[in-house]
Parts: structure tokens; C-alpha cells; sequence
């Protein structure tokens, strides 16, 4: 879904005011089941030159840009502002798609919602204009249900499944103390 919402935010001249833009990244969260939250984050007045007028607002951070967070609450669906994008590791889900101005997905990584420490991964897509980057949009999936469909999957009587990111650490086991260990070790 990310990747269908990067023509309708590139699009200048047909992009929708922010109300909208959060009203339609609701929508698409409650049409993908298998998404938890869905985001777009823009460079300061990139996205409708009005970030001043936002500034502290609910939704927005002490800059005003565009940068929701839309997410599962239980049944409903929340919108708070994206924290730590310019920070190296918990920013990637930005800095990742700024820097290589190309789509990523990123290691498992954990994230703060309403309070609880989520671990997920998320797919991210850079907006780009006349060759500049001008945002990008993403959405998360929690680990829990990502490796949901191979907990207690049994291989050969006695085998098992685990998971691990790009960087060998492990993040589904079934020995709960083998998560967060590295593969390596």
C-alpha cells in the first residue's frame, strides 16, 4: 500500500490538503489487515508550505511539518506525529528512503505507540519532485504477526523455525531468550 500511495502524494498539483491525506491513510490501514500503521513524513514546507501554521498542533511536533502516523488502537485507529525521524537507527524508516532516494524495507527495529514499545519492520517509499526528495510514505507491520503464521511449526519431528534480520539478529525462536541474540554468537 505504500507503494500505491507514492503517486497520489508526488503528485503535485492533484495532492490532497492534509486533512484528506490523513482521512485517506485511514482508509488504507483499515483496508490492509495486515498492516499496523501507516505514514508519511515531508522535508519542512515541502508538502503545502503551510507547516508554520501547524506548528505544536495535535498531529504535529514544534516544526509543524506533515508527518502522520496513522495506527491500530485496539478496533479504532489513531493519528499521533512520527518522533525520532532525524535520529541515526530509530529515524531510519526517514533516513533510509532520504539518503538513498530508493524503496527499503527495514530490519525488525522497536518503536514507541501510545505508550508500549512495538517491535515491527516497515516498507518505505521516497516522494521525489524533479529529482529531489521531498518525503516518504511507509507502512509497518508488527513482528508478532508477521511470524505468527510459523510459531510452533514443527520440521522433521523435531525441528523448528526461527527468524532473523539482515544483520543476524534473531527476533522469532521458539526458546524466548535466543531473541535479540545474534546469529552469530
Amino acid at each position: 500500500s505504500a507503494e500505491a500511495l507514492k503517486p497520489v502524494f508526488e503528485q503535485e498539483s492533484s495532492r490532497p490538503d492534509r486533512d484528506s491525506a490523513v482521512t485517506l491513510l485511514k482508509s488504507v490501514l483499515r483496508q490492509s489487515t495486515e498492516v499496523f500503521g501507516v505514514s508519511t513524513l515531508w522535508e519542512p514546507n515541502a508538502y503545502d508550505g503551510k507547516d508554520s501554521a501547524y506548528v505544536g498542533k495535535p498531529g504535529y511536533d514544534q516544526t509543524g511539518r506533515f508527518i502522520p502516523y496513522v495506527y491500530r488502537d485496539g478496533s479504532d485507529v489513531a493519528v499521533d506525529a512520527l518522533t525520532g525521524y532525524d535520529q541515526q537507527g530509530t529515524g531510519d524508516y526517514y533516513l533510509i528512503p532520504k539518503e538513498t532516494m530508493k524503496n527499503a524495507i527495514l530490519d525488525t527495529f522497536k518503536y514507541q505507540v501510545n505508550g508500549t514499545d512495538k517491535y515491527m519492520t516497515s516498507m518505505v517509499v521516497p516522494l521525489i519532485q524533479n529529482d529531489k526528495f521531498v518525503g516518504m510514505v511507509g507502512e509497518d507491520i508488527l513482528i508478532d504477526d508477521l511470524v505468527s503464521g510459523v510459531k510452533g511449526v514443527t520440521l522433521f519431528n523435531s525441528g523448528y523455525i526461527f527468524m532473523a534480520d539482515s544483520k543476524g539478529i534473531i527476533f522469532s525462536h521458539h526458546d524466548s531468550s535466543m531473541v535479540g541474540k545474534s546469529l552469530f554468537d
